[in-house]
Order: C-alpha cells, then structure tokens, then sequence
C-alpha cells in the first residue's frame, strides 16, 4: 500500500497587494503601508511544524527586497 501524499498551497500577502486594490494602492506606495506577511507567514510555518509538515516556501520580489529575505526555502519550512 502507499502512502498517502498531500499537498498545500498559501498565499500570504497584504490586502493592498490583491489586484483588486490596484487602482486604490500604488504598487509604488507598498512599503509606506503596515505589512503583517512577515507575521503571518511566521505564524503559519509554526503551525506546519507543528504538525510535522514540510514543504517549499517563496515570497514575492517585493516582500524579499522590503524585509531582507532570501528567495526560497526548502524543508524543514523557516522564514529567512
């Protein structure tokens, strides 16, 4: 029998950075308004470790270059 693979998939980002805001928020006035993705990623990857799950973690350009991340990471998950 084998075993049972899963996957997920999220999506963090702030609200001003939906396309729905895109004619409210300026691309350009992104890193004047609060971000909580730093946050909320953290929040999830203690809740994946938590249960044990693994997986590869990415971020948007503008996210890396605003608090200083790398690209990816690979498991176990860690914001860097």
């Amino acid at each position: 029998m084998s075993k049972l693979l899963n996957a997920i998939t999220v999506d963090v980002e702030d609200y001003y950075q939906v396309s729905a805001f895109a004619a409210a928020v300026n691309r350009k006035d992104w890193s004047d308004k609060p971000s909580h993705v730093v946050a909320n990623t953290q929040r999830l990857i203690d809740l994946f470790a938590e249960f044990e799950v693994n997986g590869t973690k990415a971020q948007l350009s503008s996210v890396r270059r605003r608090f200083g991340l790398r690209s990816y990471s690979k498991t176990p998950l860690a914001l860097q």
